[in-house]
């Protein structure tokens, strides 16, 4: 038997150190376990979540809430910004006068606009008890895992798509491009992109170490940094602290597969197949986060309802929903790059 939850943990749905925690509170039937059963769900093209297993999901506390005209939800939160000062030449009193306090902006307003997903399954009431909990023939079960692995294919799909995104919910393209991180004139060979990336993304910390905390391309990317960089004491397939995953690590740093699409061509506005992105991410506190309003932070922000039995049709019917979006709150703490060339792999 596989280990449960080792796939859905691997599409972002586990925490690290507890992947079988995935829908706490929802197994599925009596003593069954719990929805992180293996699954495997087909697709056109390859879409590892890493990014999403490794993000850190935030509930915040909206001060309120609206509908747009397009029918998305809107949760505007208030934050309190720093305001640097002058720090000046001397940190020294001048003349024994104290200086001025720090300044701060309290009340600042920041608005997200949420993106509400779902899938609905329904399942006949008398094939309830027709299979045991867990095994592959329990369509309820079944079924509420595939419906919770499409949602994270889409949620990993949007993160890297172009930079319009899906309406309420930023790609993380789209996120570099308003922070205006992106660089989109310069020709940079994969290995010098990255390391202009581990020292060019940071966030207001204490210092040394406060910075980057993953790199992101396509599968594409991975080999040309793969075969660039080679297999060293600093570069390889390492366990990762912050997703629990096996990924590759660049001086250290994890790379995580994000599906980016090639650089496009300004004049013809056409893919370049030789050139992609590459982006630099701190993933703290200040850094890039997934604002969430259903679910948990253990379960991706994806909660499960079972509404009441249909009683003409005869069927029970299971939603998986959720509403989030990705966040920045520091804009030094992403950059993007999307002249890299690939290299032959």
């Amino acid at each position: 038997m596989l280990n449960p939850g080792s796939h859905l943990r691997q599409m972002g749905m586990g925490s690290y150190g507890a992947p079988e925690q995935v829908l706490r509170g929802s197994s599925m039937h009596g003593a069954g376990r719990s929805l992180a059963e293996p699954v495997f769900v087909p697709s056109v093209d390859q879409s590892p979540a890493e990014l999403l297993a490794a993000l850190t999901f935030r509930r915040p506390s909206a001060v309120s809430t609206a509908l747009t005209t397009q029918g998305q939800t809107t949760m505007t939160v208030k934050v309190q910004r720093f305001v640097a000062g002058d720090q000046g030449a001397n940190p020294l009193f001048d003349q024994g006068n104290p200086p001025p306090p720090v300044a701060f902006e309290v009340g600042a307003e920041t608005e997200f606009t949420l993106q509400r997903m779902g899938r609905s399954v329904a399942t006949y009431a008398a094939d309830l008890s027709a299979a045991e909990p867990g095994a592959a023939g329990n369509a309820r079960q079944s079924q509420t895992i595939a419906a919770i692995s499409q949602l994270l294919y889409w949620m990993n799909k949007w993160l890297g798509g172009p930079l319009a995104g899906q309406v309420g919910f930023k790609s993380v393209l789209q996120i570099a491009d308003e922070a205006n991180r992106t660089n989109k004139s310069t020709d940079l060979a994969v290995d010098v992109a990255a390391r202009r990336l581990l020292t060019e993304v940071w966030t207001r910390g204490e210092g040394a170490g406060e910075g980057i905390d993953c790199l992101l391309g396509n599968d594409q990317m991975l080999r040309s940094l793969m075969t660039t960089a080679g297999d060293t004491p600093n570069c390889g397939l390492w366990i990762d602290r912050r997703s629990g995953l096996n990924v590759y690590h660049y001086l250290g740093i994890p790379f995580y597969r994000v599906p980016f699409p090639h650089k496009i061509i300004p004049e013809t506005s056409e893919p370049d197949p030789t050139r992609g992105w590459l982006v630099g991410a701190n993933l703290g506190p200040m850094g890039l986060q997934m604002v969430h309003v259903t679910g948990t932070a253990e379960s991706r922000g994806i909660q499960l309802d079972v509404q009441p039995l249909d009683a003409a049709a005869g069927t029970v019917v299971q939603l998986v929903q959720a509403a989030l979006t990705p966040v920045l709150w520091d804009p030094y703490g992403i950059l993007g790059f999307d002249s890299v060339a690939y290299s032959a792999s």
